[in-house]
């Protein structure tokens, strides 16, 4: 549709652009609603429609260690500080979570893992889509279909489909849904509400259930004050993890590490062993990257002493291959959505995963794995 069929767009558009510099500083709260299988559904479905051209290659959405262990949706409750110098504080009453940023450092703390320093120099907000719109026009096809109020406001409600192949911005709008309402603001433009949907059902919904705009803000409200004993740590510190050899990863892990050794020369590994931490509480584990130099091939063995957390749950089956049980997770159209064979060898809950290689080609994989070698082969030369 043409600007001159819709003679409200370029108000609307020049709304939504504007919006940043209508607003010195705001205080919102806000709830942010997640349909966990849902949003794992859409993400397939996304990876299936770009045949896993677009977007990132591991699935996100609802992971877990057995069906019913988590719940199906998810909500947060917000309190959002922003000033128009880059400074910002949230407070995540739910989880115990507050980051704060004095525009150049931001400091992320939980009683479960105390305060880390974020490594972007360029952190943002979550809502900072909805506060400064300008980032969703690329994206979206808008239309004014009528009004409404939010957070007591008078809202323009605009719907919006994907443009595709451009991608969304997934913090609002994630990967593969298929249509969007938006409530904004119709003074200030900012987005007050946000609907993503797929298949016609609600995905995420974010919405300010409150909202001041440009009331004077305390310096206070953008620095962290810290628990007595507490100290800052980076992200790299909490989060430690080593680029190591197969060998060093063997002797270091405290569970028996498989590999698969009969790939041919051409296909590179690379090995990244993470250590166990208690705060916040994470597991060992090793991850062997495997690539091919010349087919472009590409898969994961991910492994650990008990289930993994990105252990994906739903659209399984169950196959005996070489007298092992083998869980197999995932479509197998290439390229597409990630196949996953998970497996326990040992007291060793392995996931081998890639979105490049067939089903076959995984459980081939999967079923081909020893224990690794903790020590170099000798080296032989001419007596």
């Amino acid at each position: 549709m043409s600007d001159s069929a819709d003679p409200a767009r370029p108000a609307l558009l020049e709304l939504l652009y504007g919006a940043r510099h209508r607003w010195r500083t705001v205080h919102a709260t806000l709830e942010d609603w997640t349909h966990l299988e849902r949003s794992h559904l859409a993400f397939e479905a996304y990876l299936q429609r770009t045949q896993g051209t677009h977007g990132p290659s591991v699935a996100a959405g609802a992971y877990g260690e057995g069906p019913g262990k988590y719940p199906s949706e998810l909500t947060l409750a917000v309190g959002l500080w922003v000033d128009d110098h880059g400074r910002f504080r949230e407070e995540r009453a739910d989880h115990e979570l507050t980051l704060v940023s004095d525009g150049e450092r931001t400091v992320i703390y939980s009683p479960q893992t105390g305060p880390i320093e974020h490594e972007s120099q360029q952190a943002r907000p979550s809502a900072d889509a909805l506060l400064d719109p300008a980032v969703l026009i690329p994206g979206l096809e808008l239309a004014q279909t009528g009004e409404s109020r939010v957070a007591g406001r008078r809202t323009l409600v605009v719907d919006a489909t994907l443009r595709f192949p451009l991608m969304p911005p997934t913090d609002i709008v994630p990967y593969g849904c298929d249509a969007v309402t938006l409530g904004v603001d119709a003074e200030r433009g900012v987005v007050l509400r946000v609907e993503a949907r797929f298949a016609g059902k609600p995905v995420k919904r974010v919405e300010l259930t409150s909202v001041t705009f440009d009331e004077p803000l305390p310096d206070g409200i953008f620095e962290l004050e810290l628990p007595e004993g507490e100290a800052v740590r980076t992200a790299s510190e909490v989060y430690a993890s080593r680029n190591v050899t197969l060998e060093d990863a063997a002797r270091s892990a405290g569970f028996t590490v498989w590999w698969p050794p009969d790939l041919p020369t051409r296909w590179q590994l690379h090995v990244i062993h993470r250590p166990e931490s208690n705060r916040p509480k994470l597991t060992e584990t090793v991850m062997l990257l495997f690539s091919d130099r010349e087919s472009l091939h590409h898969f994961g063995i991910e492994q650990a002493a008990e289930h993994l957390l990105a252990w994906r749950v739903g659209n399984e089956t169950v196959v005996e291959e070489a007298g092992m049980a083998l869980r197999l997770v995932g479509g197998d159209i290439l390229p597409g959505p990630p196949l996953e064979v998970h497996l326990e060898r040992d007291g060793t809950h392995v996931r081998v995963y890639s979105d490049n290689l067939d089903r076959a080609r995984l459980i081939e994989i999967a079923t081909s794995l020893v224990p690794a070698p903790t020590e170099l082969p000798p080296v032989s030369g001419a007596g």
